[in-house]
């Protein structure tokens, strides 16, 4: 199968990025809507640092993190109940910070039981509707069942949802997009019995999928990059196969290559 590099300097490159965010710039008080058990059952967790409100009135279950150097505690906060409501558990929450190759994790436990995971995608400042000034956010994602095959479904979602690639669509108007001289190049090569509707191209760390089965070893959260390209960005390269865009995924390296050769076996 063919290899292409540039997918590994694009690896090396969200390695660092990712690894770069320290406890120290986590540091504060976070907060984060729990309407309708969204802490609990949301992929991705929104937190704010310093902020006084929600400019959405709907929302009254508020999940505070405070994070400082050697204590972390965990609240629910009821703004909408007279006098404001604050709970937090009984036992003591300990939140830990570990580097994979796939980003920073962080990791919530309680009586040395792990609560929950997550891994963070990002810390950047934002502004909210309403809100005159940035705040902080800190994106969280929490980490899937390997069960749920979510990163399979994520990447089959993008190729009929947002892709819209439609595997019963033969006519030659595909071809129409492209420029002269691949249209005769792309047309002649179907004459002699390519196929003229070809599924989307998945690379997986640089390498092509032939089956996509793979995805289902690998959970949503050890993507490092999905990207959706399409055919005029990569027909150039990839010929015409590409005329239904390429999906490139970047994904933990460790992890790839333990599943990539027990997949080729």
């Amino acid at each position: 199968m063919k290899r292409f590099g540039n997918i590994l300097i694009l690896l090396l490159f969200y390695s660092v990025v990712l690894g770069q965010v320290s406890r120290k710039e986590i540091t504060g008080i976070w907060l984060a809507s729990n309407n309708n058990s969204l802490y609990y059952q949301a992929d991705t967790l929104r937190f704010y640092k310093n902020l006084e409100r929600f400019e959405d009135a709907n929302v009254c279950k508020i999940k505070r993190w405070s994070i400082w150097k050697n204590s972390f505690e965990i609240e629910d906060v009821h703004i909408c109940s007279e006098p404001l409501k604050i709970t937090s558990t009984i036992e003591k929450e300990i939140l830990k910070m570990t580097k994979e190759d796939y980003g920073l994790i962080i990791s919530v436990e309680s009586e040395g039981k792990l609560m929950d995971k997550f891994k963070i995608v990002d810390v950047y400042e934002t502004l909210l509707i309403g809100h005159p000034h940035q705040l902080n956010e800190l994106r969280l994602m929490r980490f899937d069942n390997l069960q749920e095959q979510k990163l399979y479904k994520y990447v089959d979602s993008l190729i009929y949802k947002v892709i819209k690639y439609d595997s019963t669509f033969v006519d030659s108007t595909y071809l129409m997009n492209l420029d002269s001289k691949a249209n005769a190049s792309l047309k002649m090569r179907t004459e002699l019995g390519y196929e003229p509707n070809p599924q989307p191209i998945i690379l997986l760390n640089g390498y092509v999928l032939n089956n996509k089965e793979i995805l289902k070893s690998f959970r949503l959260v050890e993507a490092i990059d999905i990207k959706c390209l399409t055919a005029e960005q990569t027909v150039s390269i990839y010929g015409y196969h590409a005329l239904n865009g390429v999906i490139v995924i970047v994904i933990s390296n460790k992890r790839f290559k333990k599943e990539w050769r027990n997949f080729n076996k």
